[in-house]
C-alpha cells in the first residue's frame, strides 16, 4: 500500500523544549487525528519502533557501543516527557560485530520486524553493506557513525549521513593546513576500511596542489597490533607532515610507536576519529602540539553540547565523543518526527529531513540537508581541534 504524500511545508524545531513537546491541540486544529495509517511500518498510536545496527563486539566495540548508549539515553528522555505526539520510541538493537555479512543479516531481520526506520549505530563496513538493502526496500537509514563517500555521493533517497568520509575529511584538512605550512613532504597512514584508497588519492592531490613532496601512503588492517616498523620508516623518511585517518586503537598505537622512536613529524593531521578521548588516553596524547584534527562534533564539554551531556548524565551514560554523537543523531531523528507531525510516513520523514537548514543540534556543527544533499556536515565545515598543552584533552581552535 502506498503511503500518503509528505507535507512539504516544514518549519524546523530547534529547541529541546519544542522538540520534546506534545502537540495534540495543534494537531487537532490542523485536522490531524493522531492516528497513523495502518500501513506505516513500525508505527502505532502508542509507539514508533525503529532499528539500530551496531558493532557491539569486535575491534570497534569500545567506540561503537557508546553510540547506541547515547541514542538510548535521548529516546528515554523523550519517552519520559510523553514521547513524540504521544508515541514512545522503542529500539531493536542488533550487533554485527563489525562484519558486513552480519550487518546484512541484521537489516533483513529489522525489515522482518517491521521497523519504521534504521537509525544510528556505528561501523563503516556495516553501513556500506546496509545502505543498498535499505535503499532497495525503501527503508530510511539514518546517521550511522560511518564515513565513506558512497553513502552520500550521489545522495541515496533513503540514506542520510552526518559524518563526511574520512577521505573527504583528510582532503579538506590538508587543503586547509598545507598552504599555511612551510614546504615539506607528506605521507599518509591509514586503515583498510571502505574507501581507504580514496584517502591516499585525495592526500596526494592536496599535496601536489601546493607543491609539496608526496611520499605515498601505507595501509594496515584495522586492529593491527604493532606499528613499530611503520614508525621507524616514518622517522627514516623524516616525514614533515603525516596524515593519519586511522581507527582509534590503531592511531593510538602509531602515536606511541612514533614517541618511542624519538621522532615526530612537525604536523600530524587526523580525522574525526582522532578527535576523541578514546584516542587520546591510550597514547594519542603523545602527539602533543603536533596534532591538528577536524570533526563535525563539538567537544563534549562545550556549551553547544550541554543538552546532550545533561541527558547522558541523568540516564547514567558515560560522556564521550561517541555517546554524544549517539545522543545528537537521535535528537535529529526525533526533531524530524516532530516536524513531520502526528501522521507519520517514511516519505514524510525524508521530506522533513530534506527541509533542514543550518540547524543547531547539541554536540554538532550546524546541520543541513536538502533533496540534493544527504550529508549533514560538509568536510569543509568541520571544527578544528588541538591537544591542550600539558594535558590529554582537546581544545577547539577554530572552524574551517
Amino acid at each position: 500500500m502506498t503511503e500518503g504524500p509528505p507535507n512539504r511545508h516544514r518549519h524546523w524545531l530547534t529547541r529541546a523544549s519544542v522538540a520534546l513537546a506534545i502537540l495534540p491541540l495543534i494537531a487537532t486544529a490542523c485536522g490531524n487525528s493522531g492516528t497513523a495509517p495502518a500501513a506505516v511500518p513500525g508505527v502505532t498510536n502508542q509507539s514508533i519502533k525503529i532499528g539500530t545496527n551496531n558493532a557491539l563486539t569486535g575491534p570497534t566495540a569500545s567506540a561503537c557501543k557508546p553510540v547506541s548508549d547515547g541514542s538510548a539515553a535521548w529516546y528515554d528522555e523523550v519517552n519520559s516527557k510523553g514521547g513524540i505526539h504521544g508515541r514512545k520510541v522503542s529500539v531493536d538493537l542488533l550487533d554485527d560485530g563489525n562484519q558486513a555479512p552480519n550487518a546484512v543479516a541484521n537489516i533483513r531481520q529489522l525489515m522482518s520486524d517491521n521497523v519504521f526506520a534504521v537509525v544510528g549505530g556505528c561501523g563503516t563496513a556495516g553501513a556500506v553493506a546496509i545502505a543498498p538493502v535499505a535503499q532497495a526496500n525503501s527503508i530510511p537509514y539514518m546517521f550511522p557513525y560511518a564515513a565513506v563517500t558512497t553513502l552520500y555521493t550521489p545522495p541515496l533517497h533513503n540514506v542520510f549521513m552526518v559524518i563526511p568520509a574520512y577521505s573527504d575529511q583528510i582532503k579538506a584538512l590538508l587543503e586547509y593546513e598545507l598552504p599555511k605550512l612551510p614546504k615539506g613532504n607528506v605521507m599518509l597512514v591509514t586503515n583498510e576500511t571502505p574507501g581507504y584508497q580514496d584517502s591516499g588519492t585525495n592526500a596526494e592531490a592536496a599535496t601536489n596542489a601546493v607543491g609539496d613532496t608526496w611520499l605515498g601512503y601505507d595501509h594496515f588492517p584495522l586492529g593491527t597490533t604493532s606499528y613499530g616498523a611503520e614508525a621507524i620508516k616514518i622517522a627514516h623518511l623524516k616525514v614533515d607532515y603525516l596524515a593519519m585517518p586511522m581507527g582509534i586503537a590503531d592511531g593510538a598505537l602509531l602515536s606511541k610507536a612514533l614517541a618511542d622512536t624519538g621522532y615526530m613529524p612537525s604536523t600530524v593531521i587526523g580525522n574525526s576519529v582522532v578527535a576523541s578521548d578514546q584516542f587520546l588516553s591510550p597514547g594519542g596524547y603523545l602527539l602533543g602540539d603536533h596534532l591538528i584534527t577536524g570533526s563535525p562534533q563539538t567537544l563534549a564539554s562545550a556549551p553547544q553540547g550541554a543538552e546532550c551531556a545533561n541527558v547522558l548524565t541523568s540516564h547514567g551514560v558515560a560522556i564521550n565523543s561517541y555517546s554524544m554523537y549517539g545522543c545528537a543523531v537521535a535528537h535529529i531523528f526525533t526533531n524530524a518526527l516532530n516536524t513531520e507531525g502526528s501522521n507519520l510516513t517514511r516519505g514524510g520523514l525524508i521530506s522533513a529531513l530534506e527541509s533542514m537548514r543550518n540547524v543547531n543540534i547539541p554536540g554538532l556543527a550546524p546541520v543541513s540537508f536538502s533533496p540534493s544533499n544527504h550529508l549533514g556536515v560538509a568536510a569543509n565545515k568541520m571544527l578544528l581541534f588541538k591537544i591542550e598543552p600539558g594535558t590529554k584533552t582537546l581544545q577547539q581552535v577554530g572552524a574551517m
